[in-house]
């Protein structure tokens, strides 16, 4: 079954601008947005406002859907929570208290609006990277946080909240990969038995090609090369003993080329969530395998070399990589490929959702036509709400 495709926007577009949620949904509903993603960041954060300024937020919210007719479909995490090692910081204090005194308030609200909750807030340290023992065990650890907010978020009264973690691009940012990330899918449902998924972001491609793991080749040119310290940074080397291992040959040539070599794959092999494929550095392959599986998918225009939140403006669109069409279509194939009793449902419901962000010397007048031509740009290929992928497609 195909799902149901809504055109939304995430309200970052309004952060010390438009505030307030009858400010920034009144512009969305005049460029031709009825579906809302609350962004943190523009004043609903629950450490920075605290459960009475929220209760009182959730009320302006109500009344200005029921004002404007529109709703706040999904809220998601900002840059302020993004910023940390969050979920995985090594004090547990840290962490209980982000679970319960934050997630689980966030995910109150939510609920009281009936509306999703996205978000991305842990990442793993150096420390913990360059140890893969560790590492696996830090990746446990955020496979039953995130399983205990599943349970937590699909208890809830009025309406049970659906989790979905938005996927990055670098090691330290898991998941980064495709592979990583239907592990991703796979771990959270085998330990919490109910369904959560991930936020796709039509940018989030453009950092995994810094990351392949070099070629053999590759390898013979940085060991025939004079000593340059530049060098180790021409090809990613995943870890620090592979470095080390190349410092050393640069030093002595006690092992044949042949031999250190050997040495220097059998050392990476150790390291193998440091490595990208090409597919990984592709949107598209991105869309067609895990589309189905991504109730929130993050619209930005970009040249497929940075991830800069660009709008989906005439100029922008002649160099850009996203096209709607494509993207329909990629996300059509997702939909063909047969269910998997390993990870949850496909998504019912898809909300592709600008996530524009804006300079702080851009006039609000600006603001606005960029978003207006986003949107007009999509509705040639999205002209209604709620169509369905298949009719959208055809």
């Amino acid at each position: 079954m195909y799902p149901k495709i809504y055109l939304a926007l995430d309200n970052c577009f309004g952060i010390k601008r438009w505030t307030e949620p009858d400010e920034w949904m009144k512009i969305a509903k005049e460029v031709g947005i009825h579906y809302i993603e609350a962004s943190a960041d523009n004043e609903c954060d629950h450490f920075y406002g605290g459960k009475d300024y929220l209760k009182d937020w959730v009320q302006k919210a109500k009344k200005s859907q029921k004002k404007y007719q529109s709703k706040i479909a999904n809220f998601f995490t900002g840059y302020s929570t993004y910023r940390t090692l969050g979920l995985l910081h090594p004090d547990r204090r840290i962490r209980d208290r982000l679970v319960n005194d934050w997630f689980k308030e966030i995910i109150q609200v939510a609920s009281s609006l009936n509306a999703g909750f996205g978000f991305f807030v842990h990442a793993f340290s150096e420390s913990v990277l360059q140890d893969p023992e560790i590492y696996q065990k830090t990746k446990n650890l955020l496979f039953d946080t995130i399983s205990h907010l599943v349970e937590f978020a699909s208890s809830q009264s009025p309406s049970p909240v659906l989790l979905v973690l938005e996927q990055m691009y670098s090691p330290h940012q898991y998941p980064w990969t495709i592979s990583g990330t239907f592990e991703y899918l796979k771990e959270v449902f085998k330990r919490s038995k109910l369904p959560s998924y991930i936020a796709l972001d039509t940018g989030h491609m453009v950092g995994q090609r810094r990351f392949l793991r070099p070629s053999q080749e590759q390898l013979e040119e940085l060991l025939s090369s004079a000593y340059d310290h530049d060098l180790l940074t021409k090809f990613w080397l995943g870890s620090d003993s592979v470095r080390k291992l190349v410092n050393e040959n640069r030093k002595s040539s006690f092992f044949s080329k042949t031999t250190f070599l050997e040495l220097i794959e059998t050392e990476m092999d150790q390291y193998p969530y440091l490595f990208a494929d090409p597919d990984d550095g592709d949107l598209y392959s991105w869309l067609r395998l895990m589309g189905c599986y991504s109730p929130i998918i993050h619209l930005q225009q970009t040249d497929g070399r940075t991830s800069s939140h660009q709008p989906f403006t005439r100029d922008n669109n002649v160099k850009g990589i996203v096209h709607p069409e494509k993207v329909l279509q990629a996300l059509a194939h997702s939909y063909q490929e047969p269910a998997n009793s390993q990870f949850p449902p496909k998504c019912k419901e898809i909300y592709l959702t600008f996530e524009i962000f804006n300079s702080s010397i851009d006039y609000p007048l600006q603001i606005v036509d960029r978003l207006r031509e986003s949107v007009d740009f999509w509705r040639e290929y999205i002209p209604q709400d709620g169509l369905t992928l298949d009719v959208l497609v055809k």
